[in-house]
């Protein structure tokens, strides 16, 4: 699905990004999908598109370091 395919809500980013250009935005597409592009993306359609549980498990891998280089989940 591309992110421009439903009557998305706006893209938005977190209000601490400030004028770096290198943040993620997000917005709400239709039903339980989400989806995610670099702010250096504005204006090309392509994105990740995530169901709402996928994004809640990747926001909870972010926050517990799972994601970071070096670590190694074990399955």
């Amino acid at each position: 699905m591309r992110a421009e395919q439903a009557s998305p809500s706006p893209w938005i980013k977190s209000r601490h990004c400030g004028a770096s250009n290198t943040c993620v935005e997000v917005r709400r597409l239709s039903g339980d999908t989400i989806a995610i592009r670099g702010e250096h993306q504005a204006g090309d359609p392509p994105a990740i598109v995530l169901t709402q549980r996928d994004w809640h498990s990747l926001i909870r891998e972010i926050k517990t370091g799972a994601l970071d280089s070096g670590h190694h989940s074990s399955g």
